[in-house]
């Protein structure tokens, strides 16, 4: 099942309300319109019976602030410049602190934010590669399929092919869920 909702969340849906969200995307998929809407109550039923809960803070207010507007600003071009500049702190100090809270690089996060969404793209079928670079920040094709390529070892052609083959679990592990207590 393809992931469309957010990487890093501000909320957290109950077990069940997830399992209908689920359920509602591959009726979306299977273009079922009656039984779509049905799924779609049935979700908002749930919803509206155990309202969602805030999640626990995994991360410090600055680097969940980041997390919020790298995921908002995916598609733009972002530099450690306009990210510092974003949460006020300088880029020597913003890298150190995302890779203490985080466990890897600022770059390595971007790039592999933005790997999730080309490979949830390539794999619904619907969106010609062209539009997958420019959302994912590329204004080059040939930019975008080298760093593909480098990530993944195939094109994003070649990776389209094979999730016809076989079906889509993921390109690259949400590293956002993980709790890092020193």
């Amino acid at each position: 099942m393809q992931s469309y909702l957010p990487q890093t969340p501000m909320l957290q849906m109950s077990e069940r309300a997830q399992e209908d969200a689920q359920v509602l995307l591959k009726e979306f998929e299977s273009g079922n319109t009656l039984t779509l809407s049905c799924q779609l109550i049935q979700l908002l039923s749930n919803l509206a019976e155990h309202p969602v809960e805030e999640a626990s803070p995994k991360f410090s207010p600055v680097i969940a602030e980041l997390l919020r507007f790298i995921n908002q600003h995916i598609s733009e071009p972002l530099n450690i410049q306009t990210l510092a500049k974003h949460v006020s702190l300088s880029p020597s100090h913003l890298r150190m602190l995302f890779r203490k809270e985080m466990g890897e690089s600022l770059g390595r996060y971007l790039a592999e934010q933005r790997l999730n969404i080309a490979c949830n793209k390539l794999a619904d079928g619907h969106s010609q590669v062209q539009e997958i670079a420019r959302y994912c920040g590329y204004s080059s094709i040939y930019a975008f399929g080298h760093f593909f390529k480098n990530m993944t070892g195939m094109s994003p052609l070649a990776f389209r092919k094979h999730q016809k083959l076989i079906p889509y679990t993921g390109c690259v592990k949400d590293r956002t869920k993980q709790e890092t207590d020193p």
